[in-house]
């Protein structure tokens, strides 16, 4: 990565939506060169995409939980996470070091939601504990990676 580059992502970092166009004339370059590097940067995964970021509050749910979660030495973690991508609106579910073994993100309309999704975790085998903390923080970067959001329910009209 030259310094063009990380004056593109300089750039992007400041204004995600700024068009190629607008970042070559900043920069004195053409918009295709822009793009190129763009694209080589995808290619090398500098860059992972785009991201919309999307007010959860606005379509009814109330947070997001940190669900830090303990499980007992023989547990194999790669099955236990794919366990919870099951779980409904449980994401970004990662090894952590520490007292716990794992955390995993969820998004709650209201307590008994949230308290759903702990008690659907404390019914997989290997879990010995669930601690949890709660955000009222309602923004969520809407990304392939996280679909397991559902933030469309079919009674809603949305």
């Amino acid at each position: 990565m030259d310094k063009i580059d990380k004056k593109i992502l300089k750039l992007l970092k400041e204004n995600p939506k700024m068009s190629f166009l607008e970042i070559a004339k900043k920069l004195g370059i053409s918009s295709i060169t822009v793009q190129k590097r763009y694209k080589e940067m995808e290619k090398k995964d500098a860059i992972f995409g785009t991201t919309v970021m999307l007010d959860l509050s606005k379509i009814g749910f109330k947070g997001k939980a940190f669900l830090f979660i303990k499980t007992s030495k023989n547990s194999k973690m790669p099955e236990m996470i794919e366990t919870f991508r099951q779980v409904p609106n449980l994401f970004l579910i990662v090894e952590i070091v520490g007292s716990f073994d794992l955390l995993a993100l969820a998004v709650f309309r209201d307590i008994k939601s949230i308290i759903k999704i702990v008690n659907e975790i404390k019914a997989v085998p290997c879990v010995e504990k669930v601690e949890i903390a709660l955000s009222k923080e309602s923004i969520y970067p809407l990304r392939k990676e996280y679909t397991e959001i559902i933030p469309f329910e079919e009674k809603t009209n949305l």
